[in-house]
């Protein structure tokens, strides 16, 4: 099993790749069509990051604090080393990322990946694809936090109703706030089914229900 979710992260990796790099090529070459598909690669890696999060967590029996501290140094050191190498780059005048104008406040809401507006009214931090961290970030906060509940299939119902419920208040009372709607997509809704496969995974193992070797 674990073994497929590599694969399926290698292939979602790929696609993403593939997506952005279409401008690229059409520079080079006129494509005979413009696909999107690419970016479905971002959802499955959400799906990947509820499950893995569920298993992982069923393995290591660890509380909020050290799920978040683990989850803290695996992005934020490389993160934070990599927005500064972008606005490195910007200071002599090359816009990677499509950064053009940047201040303070875009700068801080960047590296604690908080959604915002840029300067340059762009609604991404100063390192673009760092969008879906913003969105993996909100997932471990919650995450962490149910976590309190003392098990993980107690953890993953309430997340996956709190998740459900994000989604269903952004539907019905489509908030102005650019901050409130990014925080009620319903991309949301990809972690939890994440989450639910895992927690399905577990069941069958411990039920010894056939599933595939390590």
């Amino acid at each position: 099993m674990l073994n497929n979710l590599q694969v399926l992260r290698a292939v979602a990796a790929y696609a993403v790749v593939l997506y952005h790099a279409q401008p690229f090529i059409e520079r080079l070459h006129p494509l005979p069509f413009h696909s999107h598909l690419g970016a479905a690669g971002v959802d499955i890696f959400f799906v990947i990051s509820g499950f893995i999060m569920v298993y992982a967590s069923d393995r290591s029996h660890c509380g909020p604090a050290a799920f978040w501290r683990d989850r803290l140094i695996r992005i934020l050191p490389l993160y934070w080393i990599t927005t500064f190498a972008i606005i490195a780059v910007s200071s002599v005048g090359f816009s990677p990322s499509g950064l053009h104008n940047w201040d303070g406040s875009d700068l801080l809401t960047s590296l604690f990946l908080l959604p915002n507006i840029r300067l340059d009214g762009v609604s991404e931090p100063i390192l673009s694809p760092a969008w879906t961290l913003i969105y993996e970030a909100f997932f471990y906060f919650f995450f962490g936090l149910f976590l309190l509940s003392g098990r993980i299939s107690r953890a993953t119902t309430i997340l996956s109703v709190v998740f459900l419920s994000f989604w269903f208040m952004g539907v019905v009372f489509k908030p102005q706030s650019f901050v409130i709607e990014y925080y009620t997509n319903a991309i949301l809704l990809e972690f939890a089914l994440g989450c639910l496969l895992g927690l399905l995974y577990l069941k069958s193992r411990a039920l010894d229900l056939p599933t595939e070797q390590h």
